[in-house]
């Protein structure tokens, strides 16, 4: 009963060995602070921005709307060269379309001019605007499709039951009032030659039309044979 009490150590060999060696020989490591001997592993401070370069002078900076101002001015520079080159090449354009026009609107046919050609010419002259210019050549010329009058490759040419007026009058849609009296006397003459004598005004507008006709291959000259056509249809069906 007097003997003291041994202190009771734990078994080198059971359980309890290593959490003993745990607490005794490991410490828990501060995460930011430092512990003893320990550097701190905290991030230093971001830098604020001081507003200065490293020579020690204020930066500037723009102000956006200024800078917006400026990007305006610039665009409206551009403009401004792009319109005053685009009106330095108007007068060459213009010269350019104009040349382009006339070429489309001659229109040609072969030496001499017939009747039912001068009534095709009297067609197009009320359909297309401004009206074309006319040009006789000589007889086997080869002229475009597109702008001849009453020859075996034209739009406008006669066939057995249909005269070259009436192509042109189909062909462009014209509504006039002298065209019944006009396709009457053309498919006489054309057509039905024989029966000239039996149509007195006919044989009088064809003569009046072919003493007007120019004489030789020419450009233009066809102006007084339309004002007999419009003479002739004036005077009523």
């Amino acid at each position: 009963m007097g003997r003291a009490r041994r202190a009771v150590l734990p078994s080198r060999s059971g359980a309890g060995r290593g959490t003993g060696a745990c607490l005794l020989r490991h410490r828990p490591r501060a995460r930011h602070g430092a512990g003893p001997g320990q550097p701190s592993h905290r991030p230093p401070p971001a830098q604020q921005p001081s507003g200065r370069s490293l020579l020690g002078h204020r930066e500037r900076r723009r102000h956006p709307v200024r800078r917006l101002a400026g990007h305006r001015t610039r665009a409206r520079d551009t403009m401004d060269r792009a319109l005053r080159r685009l009106a330095s090449l108007m007068p060459a354009l213009a010269l350019l379309a104009s040349g382009a026009t006339s070429a489309a609107e001659r229109l040609q046919t072969w030496h001499p001019w017939q009747l039912d050609s001068v009534a095709v010419a009297w067609v197009l002259s009320h359909t297309r605007h401004p009206a074309p210019e006319f040009e006789s050549v000589q007889r086997g010329t080869v002229i475009a499709p597109g702008q001849a009058i009453d020859t075996p490759e034209s739009t406008f040419r006669r066939t057995g039951q249909r005269t070259a007026f009436d192509e042109a009058v189909r062909l462009e849609k014209l509504d006039h009032p002298c065209v019944a009296r006009l396709r009457e006397a053309v498919r006489i003459v054309e057509l039905a030659p024989w029966r000239r004598p039996e149509f007195p005004a006919v044989e009088a507008f064809e003569a009046s039309v072919r003493r007007v006709m120019p004489a030789q291959p020419m450009r233009g000259g066809l102006e007084r044979a339309l004002a007999e056509v419009d003479r002739y249809c004036a005077q009523g069906p």
